[in-house]
């Protein structure tokens, strides 16, 4: 042990080092750099490990419950049996790397970034981990129970069979993780963002989509609706094959205009949501808006969202300048 004092006092990286059947409490490794060191059957717990910069290292069966790694960075290493309760890893960078069944329980993760790790089935009951940035790592079967994850990044993350009953999640990214039997109190399940076009529109949203993207833009112009939401929208129709140039086209400029002008009596987020809508009966927002148009579109009563865009499709097709010259 005096033999890896000197060498971290003289900050040189200790290479391929085995410490076993030590206790080690309450020691200062501040700022150690290492590359294959091995901690077995060590107790380093209220220990100071911060801004520790460690490669390729072990640690079996070792206590480090209230110890310091704030601002560590710990890359490509291993952990296995390892108990953390209430340590200090705010800050740190904890990457590519194995604690798989490991105890964190209570343990403060403000701010690290714990990516492509795998912590599976790892208790991490009542930490922090508020503004972690965990994307692709693993968190399958992990005790997550009471837990704070307040802005979160997990996207991409693996949280198959997690436990998140009471955890904080405002304002965590799930987005592409898979929670396939997560348990999640309802009032923070994910919400699936809503297609802008129903099933039944879809088949045909590849006409639609340089109408819809057209009614978008001149809508946020006119103020009759958030231009944010637009930007969200628009980029949505681009899946649809929807572009720019095609928004350009004033082949149903009139036709926009007639359906704006009535909207704006309804208001077009009615019609925007009608869009998401499936049956035949339209909301009486949009059946409002449809009456309006009737006796300009010839709309036959009864007419719904899918009855209006084919005419303006019709229109669209008619009107639209020929490009193939």
């Amino acid at each position: 042990m005096n033999d890896l004092q000197k060498e971290i006092k003289n900050n040189k990286i200790i290479r391929n080092f085995i410490i076993s059947d030590e206790v080690l409490k309450d020691e200062s490794f501040l700022k150690l750099r290492a590359d294959g060191l091995k901690f077995i059957n060590v107790n380093l717990s209220g220990s100071n490990l911060s801004e520790i910069h460690w490669r390729n290292c072990q640690m079996e069966n070792v206590i480090l419950e209230k110890t310091v790694f704030h601002n560590a960075n710990i890359r490509m290493c291993q952990w296995n049996n390892v108990r953390a309760a209430k340590s200090d890893f705010s800050s740190a960078i904890f990457e590519n790397s194995y604690a798989s069944g490991c105890a964190f329980d209570g343990a403060n993760f403000t701010e690290a970034k714990l990516t492509d790790t795998n912590f599976s089935r790892a208790d991490f009951c009542g930490a922090i981990l508020d503004g972690v940035d965990a994307s692709g790592a693993s968190f399958r079967g992990a005790d997550l129970r009471n837990a704070s994850l307040k802005n979160a990044n997990f996207v991409d993350a693996d949280l198959r069979g997690a436990d998140l009953t009471g955890a904080n999640l405002q304002g965590v990214d799930f987005n592409g993780a898979d929670l396939q039997g997560a348990i999640i109190d309802e009032a923070f399940q994910p919400q699936q963002k809503d297609k802008l076009f129903s099933p039944a529109l879809e088949e045909m949203a590849g006409e639609v989509a340089p109408i819809v993207a057209q009614l978008l833009r001149k809508g946020a112009e006119s103020e009759l609706f958030d231009a944010q939401a637009q930007v969200s929208m628009m980029e949505e129709l681009q899946q649809y094959g929807w572009t720019e140039s095609a928004a350009d086209s004033d082949g149903v400029n009139k036709e926009i205009d007639a359906v704006l002008n009535a909207a704006s009596k309804v208001g077009i987020a009615p019609l925007l949501e009608a869009l998401q809508q499936q049956g035949d009966e339209p909301p009486q927002a949009v059946a409002t808006l449809l009456e309006e148009l009737s006796a300009g579109f010839k709309m036959a009563e009864g007419a719904n969202t899918e009855d209006l865009l084919k005419r303006l499709v019709e229109s669209f097709k008619t009107t639209a300048p020929d490009k193939s010259h």
